[in-house]
């Protein structure tokens, strides 16, 4: 048998390739180490805008939260609540699937004033008036359980409707409205094209679900990876969110009138630069806005009732309308 003689080349190319491993255990060590600092420094510090990334690709309505994360609300003025989103996907206790018998449960769709992440679950409108029904007629007669994502329009609420009225036996349906729910249902006021629109074809409401196709790839193993480390990372949602500006706005070093302007009224004919309330839009804007929101809401109660199940419509306004005259006000 031949044995052949290591050479001193091959010896110097053994000595990089062990500094070389060196090295990039050094640096996996250190990376691993600065994250797990950035992550408790985050965590500790509350500091405003540093909040999970929960949101992910939903091919009903676009997006809903990840199953079992935290959502974590900070601000300016020190105001902090933490909440635990359930195992559907939304920011309410947990609930049995099938309905216990004797009980009544009552159904709130809607979006951050369903939500209200600002607070405590056991301070939110729909806990409270489980609470006060229950302790007027007896323990477990109302089930009230909230299907809010921030954001949702007026069209994405009936679909959400649609998904869980029946397969969770909801006895009522309320939809929980607020002022800027009718921008959420025009494409050129919204401004993204990641969610389904409802659109009116001379006589007939038809619905947009195109945002299937072009957003096919958030259905991937990699991006749905990615979106479970956002939900559980302050670090990955930073690192989102900084990309995200930087996509959007480039880099700027100092903010422009337009910058901190909140929010503006758009002239005739303009395209609306906020999707707050109607009374900032143009009335071309405003009349479409009304006519495919009521449309969509005509055609979510006829459904509902169909079924044998009530339909109502629950209006939380804001400080600002409620100080207006009734004939002023958004709603």
């Amino acid at each position: 048998m031949l044995s052949v003689a290591a050479t001193p080349s091959d010896a110097k190319k053994l000595g990089r390739r062990k500094k070389l491993l060196f090295s990039l255990i050094v640096a996996g060590i250190s990376a691993v180490l600065a994250f797990s600092i950035a992550e408790t420094f985050l965590r500790i510090v509350p500091i405003p805008g540093a909040v999970f990334h929960n949101f992910y690709y939903d091919d009903v309505t676009g997006s809903r939260s990840y199953p079992h994360s935290s959502w974590v609300y900070r601000n300016d003025r020190n105001e902090y609540a933490k909440r635990k989103v359930n195992s559907w996907g939304y920011l309410d206790k947990e609930h049995e699937f099938e309905k216990a018998t004797g009980v009544t449960r009552l159904g709130f769709i809607g979006d951050s004033f369903t939500e209200a992440r600002q607070f405590p679950l056991e301070d939110v409108f729909h806990q409270i008036i489980e609470r006060d029904v229950n302790s007027v007629f007896g323990a477990g007669a109302v089930e009230c359980i909230a299907i809010g994502t921030m954001g949702h329009s007026t069209f994405q609420g009936y679909l959400e409707s649609q998904r869980w009225a029946d397969s969770l036996g909801l006895d009522q349906v309320f939809y929980v409205f607020s002022e800027n729910d009718l921008g959420d249902n025009i494409p050129l006021i919204k401004r993204y094209d990641a969610i389904p629109y409802p659109i009116i074809s001379g006589d007939t409401l038809k619905f947009d679900f195109s945002f299937r196709e072009r957003y096919r790839y958030k259905t991937g193993r990699l991006h749905r990876a990615w979106q479970f480390l956002k939900s559980r990372s302050l670090v990955c949602g930073a690192l989102q969110s900084r990309i995200g500006l930087l996509r959007r706005r480039g880099i700027k070093l100092r903010a422009t009138e337009a910058d901190m302007q909140m929010s503006t009224v758009a002239e005739e004919g303009v395209i609306p630069t906020t999707i707050d309330v109607p009374s900032s839009w143009p009335d071309s804007f405003r009349v479409q806005a009304r006519e495919v929101t009521e449309r969509v809401i005509v055609r979510w109660k006829r459904d509902v009732e169909a079924t044998g199940r009530d339909f109502a419509i629950v209006y939380i306004p804001r400080d600002s309308e409620v100080t207006k005259p009734i004939d002023s006000q958004d709603s």
